[in-house]
């Protein structure tokens, strides 16, 4: 909404994509198109991880930014960032935002040390803590208490519903944390496990509340014809349409096999920040803590007052 043209924006329209059988989520949707005239519903088709329908909207002459529909903050300044950018370097063939919690994202932003020491909380606590509307905050957080020898392997469950992710005392190592296993591959941990997720998602709260988020960013970062992620992208209609036919994995057809072919690259715009809510394969687990109660809190606090 802050985005659109008619509220100083760049954005002329925005087509939300609707795949699913769900009336009530339908309805939703059709609620909120009905609130401005910049909103219109397009539906796609139903085959099981077959994204090519999504691209039937595509035109000549126009830029599209796509948003996965579990993007749960975005920066003020993160799309006109990447229209810029794509703009202004049409070698490019496709521009994402920097991604948080995006599988090999994941490693650089690791490597950057924007992801702090969190564990989960292994019982729930006596006392509700921290839940009014500024329960986002990091810093209303108790440290982190467990037996010293407490380690996350590949098929830790929750502990229970809607627990916390608490911080490890001061000066406290990463090493033996969840991010630490990551790498620098779309297929990496950092797809698979949702307690990487959940504590990206901590650390990002962290940031937030101190107003670090500068702490992410970094100008480009060439992917070099390997698969990047496009959860949030800026890319021309025309690009689209003379790449057509679309690969039913739409990612991997327009960020390894057609930047190859044409010897254009796929880059993140590290200014432009986004944060990704959960991968499919992470979804039950992160849905057992309490992270999207905090966005939802933050959002209370700081957007919708």
């Amino acid at each position: 909404m802050r985005n659109l043209v008619s509220n100083g924006g760049l954005l002329d329209e925005v087509i939300f994509l609707a795949r699913t059988n769900n009336m009530e989520h339908l309805q939703w949707l059709d609620t909120l198109v009905e609130t401005s005239p910049s909103y219109r519903r397009h539906n796609l088709s139903f085959a099981e991880k077959d994204y090519q329908s999504a691209y039937d909207v595509c035109e000549n002459g126009t830029m599209y930014i796509k948003i996965d529909d579990d993007i749960v903050f975005i920066e003020d300044t993160a799309i006109p960032t990447i229209v810029q950018a794509k703009a202004a370097h049409p070698e490019y063939f496709v521009v994402s935002a920097n991604v948080m919690n995006q599988s090999s994202l994941s490693w650089i932003h690791h490597h950057l040390g924007v992801v702090k020491p969190y564990m989960p909380e292994l019982e729930p606590p006596v006392t509700e803590s921290g839940a009014n509307v500024s329960r986002w905050r990091a810093s209303h957080l108790p440290t982190w208490t467990g037996p010293p020898e407490f380690k996350i392997g590949d098929e830790f469950e929750a502990p229970f519903k809607g627990h916390r992710w608490l911080p490890l005392p001061a000066n406290s190592s990463i090493d033996g944390t969840p991010i630490y296993t990551t790498t620098y591959d779309a297929f990496s941990p950092g797809l698979w496990h949702w307690t990487i997720a959940t504590q990206e998602h901590y650390s990002f709260f962290e940031h937030l509340e101190n107003n670090e988020s500068w702490r992410y960013k970094f100008n480009v970062w060439d992917y070099n014809y390997m698969r990047m992620g496009m959860q949030f992208i800026a890319i021309w209609g025309d690009d689209v349409i003379a790449s057509k036919p679309m690969d039913r994995d739409d990612e991997y057809y327009l960020t390894e096999v057609t930047t190859a072919r044409l010897k254009r690259h796929a880059v993140v715009g590290g200014r432009a920040l986004v944060a990704h809510y959960s991968f499919m394969p992470q979804k039950d687990g992160i849905a057992a803590t309490d992270v999207l109660d905090r966005y939802r809190a933050y959002v209370v606090e700081s957007i919708c007052r």
